[in-house]
């Protein structure tokens, strides 16, 4: 700093500048209507302003602490707002324009260096074919949501409401919502069916950084091959999550692995609680994905069906398929029946009446 705190003088005007530009961002926001009483005040994005720019400036150049702490109080409420915008764009594409004119200007306008480090940090486009660009995404997805749940009339409003509330409140856009109802469509599942489990899907998501159209893919074909109802998602999600944090095993394992395993588990009325036990003891044993998903189809087959060759290995090791009281397979109680008859034999006949029972993914 010079003597004469010229310096600090600057710094200090661009700051104010900055505040300034919050209370317009603010005024815009008010602006919008009830999109904009998502994102609430900015009052406390000027208050984050103000105590970010002074803890940094003590550490850091001047420019520097003013250019972080204006990203860090309106980086995150504009890309909501962002988003949201585009969402809506088709039906208020003249109040909309007006708006992203007066605040890609300011933001432009607070400097070229925080408006180069915003670009890079938001990846934002301020023109019009950009946000055309994502309503026409969004319209397209909605649709196509909307023909594979078969929905019309208000269902179709209510359904592209939920899609514009979650893109706008969690940290996925609004089309990435409209995707996963396309995958819960595609799974049979009815409009109501859909919006009740939609929360369940997004908390998979938290679990492990996957997309939400992957995350609703597995929920709908595990809950349809187990035939589960939509609104035991809640239930399917927690046990995946407890397996996927507990053992060596992720989500998409899981989900692979119900591909394979899932519908046969279904028709003997196995209960994702036993199936997620299983899938996840047999990832500590490094068998994962296809091959646990193998693996538990080729075991449940032979047992429930078994060839004269698995039905004589059967009777050999004092092996069953134990059923509870309703006729369902208690699959817990049949592995557990299965390593008690195995323990005590030498590790090559084990892997051998293995390999007879469930090919050679089990036997591995």
């Amino acid at each position: 700093m010079a003597a004469d705190g010229s310096i600090r003088i600057d710094v200090e005007l661009l700051a104010t500048k900055a505040l300034k530009d919050l209370k317009t961002l603010e005024q815009a926001f008010n602006k919008l209507g009830n999109v904009g009483k998502v994102f609430g005040s900015l009052g406390d994005s000027t208050k984050t302003f103000s105590k970010t720019f002074e803890m940094l400036q003590g550490v850091v150049s001047s420019k520097a602490a003013m250019i972080t702490a204006g990203i860090t109080s309106i980086a995150l409420a504009y890309s909501k707002l962002y988003e949201a915008s585009k969402q809506n764009f088709g039906e208020n594409l003249e109040r909309y324009g007006q708006v992203f004119q007066q605040l890609g200007s300011i933001v432009s306008g607070v400097t070229n260096e925080m408006m180069a480090c915003f670009s890079q940090v938001t990846g934002f486009d301020f023109s019009f074919s950009s946000l055309i660009a994502g309503a026409i995404e969004f319209e397209s997805a909605m649709a196509r949501a909307s023909a594979t749940m078969e929905v019309t009339g208000q269902g179709i409003q209510v359904l592209t409401n939920s899609a514009r509330e979650l893109g706008a409140t969690t940290r996925y856009t609004a089309t990435e919502v409209a995707e996963a109802y396309t995958y819960m469509g595609t799974a049979g599942f009815s409009l109501q069916e859909s919006l009740n489990s939609i929360q369940s899907v997004l908390d998979l998501t938290t679990i492990e950084a996957m997309e939400l159209g992957a995350a609703s893919d597995i929920v709908t074909d595990g809950l349809t091959a187990l035939g589960m109802s939509a609104d035991q998602a809640g239930n399917f999600v927690d046990y995946m999550a407890a397996a996927s944090v507990k053992t060596n095993t992720s989500v998409e394992m899981m989900g692979e692995t119900m591909k394979y395993a899932g519908s046969v588990a279904g028709t003997l009325g196995i209960s994702m609680d036993d199936l997620s036990v299983a899938m996840g003891l047999m990832a500590n044993s490094s068998v994962k994905a296809s091959r646990a998903g193998t693996a538990i189809r080729t075991l449940l087959a032979n047992l429930s069906a078994p060839t004269d060759t698995v039905a004589a290995a059967m009777k050999k090791y004092g092996i069953a398929l134990i059923t509870a009281k309703d006729g369902s397979v208690d699959l817990d109680a049949t592995l557990r029946n299965l390593r008690s008859s195995l323990k005590g034999l030498p590790l090559v006949e084990q892997t051998a009446a293995c390999k007879e029972l469930a090919g050679k993914c089990f036997a591995a």
